[in-house]
Parts: C-alpha cells; sequence; structure tokens
C-alpha cells in the first residue's frame, strides 16, 4: 500500500502516520504538505486558534455541523460551490 498526500493530503496522511500502527502502509509521498507551526503564523491566526484550544480542548469538528458531506459528482459539487 501506497500513500500520496497532495497539500490538505499531506497533511491527513501525516496525521494517520501519527495515529495508527506502524506497518499499515509501505511507503509515503508527500507533495506540498499542508503543514506549518504555530509559530509561522501570523498574530491574527495564532490568537483565535489558542484560544479555542484552550476553552475546548477536546473540541472535534466534522462534515456533520455544516450537514454537508464531501463528493466526487462533479455537478453536486458544483451546486455546493454555488451554495
Amino acid at each position: 500500500l501506497y500513500g500520496l498526500g497532495e497539500s490538505m493530503g499531506g497533511a491527513v496522511l501525516l496525521h494517520a502516520l501519527r495515529r495508527e500502527e506502524r506497518g499499515w502502509i509501505d511507503s509515503v509521498a508527500l507533495t506540498a504538505p499542508a503543514v506549518w507551526s504555530r509559530s509561522q503564523m501570523r498574530r491574527y491566526q495564532r490568537v483565535p486558534l489558542n484560544v479555542l484550544t484552550r476553552l475546548w480542548p477536546g473540541l472535534k469538528l466534522s462534515s456533520r455541523m455544516t450537514r454537508r458531506e464531501p463528493t466526487d459528482d462533479p455537478e453536486r459539487a458544483q451546486r455546493l460551490r454555488g451554495d
């Protein structure tokens, strides 16, 4: 099993690598992973992030909160973009 992660997919793949047991994947290629540390963020980006992590340390966000599900249907994706 080989994994290829581009941009946000790279960040998701890195998270999966950290979370899952070793050996579940044979090789990984990351193309411009969307990963940066808080020290690289501007103050207006860090402050709300720090506030949220202090107020709700266990907060988990999902697409269920917006009642939208990801899709690979081009017609449906176009309707969602226009919404």
